[in-house]
């Protein structure tokens, strides 16, 4: 499936999908129990589910008992941000190379 007009402004320079291309569409496909679309609109869809329901957890948590769990979470991330970042660089190359867009 192709946007009318792409809003990612990776794929509008260089005409390929960034790791994030159509990720709210394949959660939306996965949530209506359409898994093999979601996994071919982007594989990377159950890391953003599962991440979101963690920090909805964390946040849950938070507003129940007052501690900053959600917020020493994101510092502990933030401490591997290069990680994450060169996680998310070879997953777009792959999806790049292998044509999975």
């Amino acid at each position: 499936m192709r946007d009318a007009i792409p809003v990612c402004p990776f794929r509008i320079a260089t005409g390929k999908p960034c790791p994030f291309c159509g990720l709210t569409r394949a959660v939306a496909l996965a949530t209506h129990g359409r898994w093999p679309e979601a996994f071919r609109m982007n594989p990377l869809w159950p890391v953003f589910a599962a991440a979101i329901l963690c920090l909805s957890i964390l946040f849950l948590i938070d507003a129940c008992s007052g501690l900053d769990t959600a917020g020493r979470f994101g510092r502990a991330l933030s401490k591997r941000w290069i990680l994450i970042l060169s996680a998310l660089i070879m997953f777009g190359i792959g999806r790049i190379a292998f044509g999975t867009a």
